[in-house]
């Protein structure tokens, strides 16, 4: 069984994903480093000559990897969501869980990173935010087996949270 964060970038996936996984002494994997470090380059980089549809085939073939593995917490990008084939694969061996946060603080966590490359033609990351959650938002409810708020919550009560709720399950 594996461990799925989803959710928006800038939302704590990999900072809450880097704490379970050490916690329950499983691997922790950052769909988005990994493919970077298997493509050669920075996605942004990768979506700028290739496209994002060329990204999205990539991303669902390193899915398709990761969701084989088991006792892994997987890191997943923020728009894994988009192709239901996803959600299928990494539900057939993980529980999903749906980290959220309000767009404003999504926007002020990552408004200095360059490294993330734009998703809309929005005219600043603050309506990109927007927009893109407005589109996403039903994906994550979908997906989700229980959703917490990195917004309200310390990292300290998100992790009690989900700790309360992978023990009721008889995952961990």
């Amino acid at each position: 069984m594996n461990i799925v964060l989803i959710g928006m970038r800038g939302s704590g996936k990999t900072t809450i994903g880097n704490f379970i996984a050490k916690k329950l002494d499983w691997q922790f994997i950052e769909t988005d480093s990994l493919i970077e470090k298997n493509i050669g380059t920075k996605i942004s980089k990768f979506v700028n000559q290739s496209g994002w549809i060329a990204f999205r085939t990539v991303e669902s073939k390193f899915i398709d990897n990761v969701s084989n593995l088991d006792s892994v917490v997987i890191s997943s990008g923020g728009g894994v969501v988009i192709k239901k084939e996803n959600i299928r694969k990494l539900k057939k061996n993980g529980v999903l869980i749906w980290l959220t946060a309000s767009n404003d603080t999504l926007y002020n966590r990552i408004k200095d990173d360059r490294n993330r490359p734009f998703l809309t033609n929005a005219r600043s990351r603050k309506e990109e935010i927007k927009k893109v959650f407005k589109v996403r938002e039903k994906l994550y409810k979908g997906a989700a087996d229980l959703v917490v708020s990195t917004e309200t919550n310390t990292i300290e009560q998100a992790l009690h949270d989900i700790y309360k709720y992978l023990n009721s399950k008889n995952i961990i």
